[in-house]
């Protein structure tokens, strides 16, 4: 199969069901495998949504037997599009992500043709209007991974005072106005060898054919990315930022489902976040 795309799923029943109708829109369905893992929802979603794609010959579900978090789902549902289906193009995507070009598939393969990218990263544009890639570069050393690890720390622990606290959450960027960073790069124009972001990410067959799974299993949540980039400099792989492909991206729906409670939202968020650095630091820690 020419293209895989790898669907983490969990709970998210509306938001995986848009998702697949958009996917089952794009041009060239011969060259289309999907797979969705189910993160161990237990709620029900998985089967509404097998009953309703049961019609669907290139639809595979697979069921984790628990919440196995984002990097080994994401690396289950790869494995399974590398050995069983041979793909030539594995499509990471979260389930709150909807790719409505048709021509998705045609636009990929000009990007590579012109690059020869290992992981290509689309313009990722979220419902109000922010584009999320490329990324800047932020945790590329062990100080400034301790200074997030440390702004968490406190993050984490103001969520338990008395107040309204999402003032201080709102924007992330401003708490790590201390830490020099590379500018973020227009999105406007393609870009190579930056960060991007996890929503959605298309691996080569450059990248599937030396590696066994895309992300670094010891984390759950938050930061794979980060470790993506970080071993992907480290092995010279050439990491590309293309406008001309695009995606919409709800954000957060999991996240929102299991938690109403906005300070119960940011503690986990903080906590896994700071797990997932200390796993980045330790890489780095290795390498010296």
């Amino acid at each position: 199969m020419k293209f895989c795309f790898v669907i983490l799923h969990y709970r998210t029943l509306i938001e995986t069901k848009e998702c697949l109708q958009y996917l089952k829109g794009l041009d060239n369905q011969n060259d289309i495998q999907i797979i969705v893992v189910d993160n161990g929802s237990k709620d029900g979603s998985l089967k509404v949504l097998a009953d309703n794609m049961k019609e669907e010959s290139n639809i595979l579900f697979v069921e984790a037997e628990y919440n196995v978090g984002f990097a080994k789902g994401n690396n289950l549902g790869y494995t399974i599009a590398k050995y069983k289906y041979q793909a030539e193009y594995i499509v990471m995507m979260n389930s709150d992500v909807f790719i409505q070009q048709k021509e998705f598939i045609r636009l990929i393969e000009e990007i590579y043709g012109q690059t020869n990218f290992d992981i290509l990263g689309p313009d990722i544009i979220t419902k109000t209007d922010e584009h999320q890639n490329p990324l800047m570069l932020v945790h590329d050393n062990i100080g400034r991974i301790n200074k997030t690890i440390f702004l968490n720390r406190i993050r984490f622990m103001a969520t338990f005072l008395p107040f309204d606290l999402k003032r201080l959450f709102k924007n992330p960027k401003k708490s790590n106005a201390n830490i020099k960073v590379q500018p973020n790069p227009d999105f406007r124009v393609q870009v190579e060898n930056c960060p991007l972001h996890g929503a959605c990410l298309i691996f080569s067959g450059n990248f599937v054919s030396l590696h066994e799974f895309p992300f670094y299993p010891d984390t759950f949540l938050y930061g794979e990315e980060d470790i993506l980039y970080y071993l992907g400099q480290k092995e010279k792989e050439k990491f590309v930022y293309s406008p001309l492909v695009e995606v919409l991206h709800m954000e957060d729906a999991a996240t929102n489902i299991c938690f109403s409670d906005y300070k119960k939202k940011k503690r986990f968020i903080t906590k896994h976040s700071s797990k997932s650095l200390k796993v980045l630091k330790e890489l780095m820690k290795r390498s010296k």
